[in-house]
């Protein structure tokens, strides 16, 4: 009897901690808009709309009937309405998609953190080759080794990368016919560069790493920059991809998209890190953030998009297949 007194307490408490923190955690996800520090909870919308559905599933056959079970049903309840909430738009927002049956020429791209700790920098390169991709941007590139890059030279002669201390790079089947400059900016990094995409069209493709967004204030300021670097650009054609450590549920990616308008996200809800543990360079179960983005302007048309497979990196890569309307 005791044995069972304990493990019905444990229970009640496991349920009743679930459904609050769902419920709690998804309100002050939505106070995001107005706190960065609170716009990171939101990012884990997803993880806390399992909670309270956990809480709901177990809150009827573990607790007892009365004032208690309904208290902690009403709370993983409105833990389910709030992160369903911040959670939805993402599904519901317009991608302009090509329709079937159109004669198209494919234009692919891929976006890659590689990350500086690449435990499998020849697995990740083939995944690179794998994607077939047009133009390949990459987010800490010092990761990968020398002989390494060299069979990624091979497939991609065209090569560009940005200042000393700047860990992006661009490679690109076709020759890059002008190559940005950095950005003025402290604390900030961008490179662009100007090819020529398989329908025989120019296009510009730009790649970008913020911090995380914590502290609030400095991604912030690496989002206002970006935003005034695209909005010096023409948009028709523009590609713009890379690391943007904000996932679709934050209102401050919320908030980006506007700014970046008429851009248009393409990857929605594409969940890309941790692909593995740091430190222990084992593989995570499975990928709890979307934080690896692609925009492309009103030319574009989306065929595909989808996740590499997990290689040596800390994150996935995202391929995403266009053509222009």
């Amino acid at each position: 009897d005791a044995l069972m007194r304990l493990l019905s307490s444990i229970a009640w408490a496991t349920v009743a901690e679930l459904s609050v923190a769902g419920g709690l955690l998804g309100l002050l996800g939505f106070a995001g808009r107005w706190n960065g520090w609170l716009d990171v909870i939101a990012e884990f919308a997803p993880v806390w709309f399992v909670l309270s559905a956990i809480g709901v599933i177990l809150a009827w056959p573990v607790l007892e009937p009365g004032w208690e079970r309904r208290l902690v049903l009403i709370a993983a309840l409105v833990g389910l309405f709030a992160n369903a909430a911040l959670i939805a738009p993402e599904f519901l927002r317009p991608v302009p998609m090509a329709a079937a049956g159109d004669k198209v020429v494919p234009f692919r791209v891929l976006t890659f953190n590689t990350w500086d700790e690449n435990f499998l920098p020849d697995d990740t390169v083939s995944a690179i080759l794998q994607s077939n991709a047009d133009v390949v941007a990459l987010q800490e590139f010092s990761g990968l080794p020398q002989d390494v890059r060299a069979r990624l030279l091979a497939a991609y002669p065209y090569w560009a990368r940005c200042q000393p201390g700047c860990d992006l790079a661009l490679f690109s089947k076709q020759p890059w016919t002008a190559i940005g400059p950095p950005a003025k900016e402290p604390d900030f990094e961008v490179l662009w560069g100007v090819t020529t995409a398989p329908d025989g069209h120019p296009v510009k493709v730009m790649t970008t790493h913020y911090s995380w967004p914590f502290p609030p204030r400095r991604q912030a300021a690496q989002r206002a920059t970006l935003a005034r670097q695209v909005a010096s650009n023409e948009k028709t054609d523009l590609v713009l991809m890379g690391d943007f450590n904000l996932g679709p549920w934050s209102s401050a990616l919320r908030t980006q998209d506007s700014a970046l308008s008429p851009l248009v996200r393409r990857t929605r809800a594409l969940f890309s890190w941790p692909a593995n543990f740091a430190r222990i360079y084992r593989a995570f179960p499975f990928p709890i953030l979307a934080i690896d983005q692609i925009y492309a302007g009103p030319a574009w048309r989306t065929l595909d998009v989808r996740r590499l497979r997990r290689t040596g990196s800390d994150h996935y890569g995202i391929v995403a297949t266009l053509a222009r309307s």
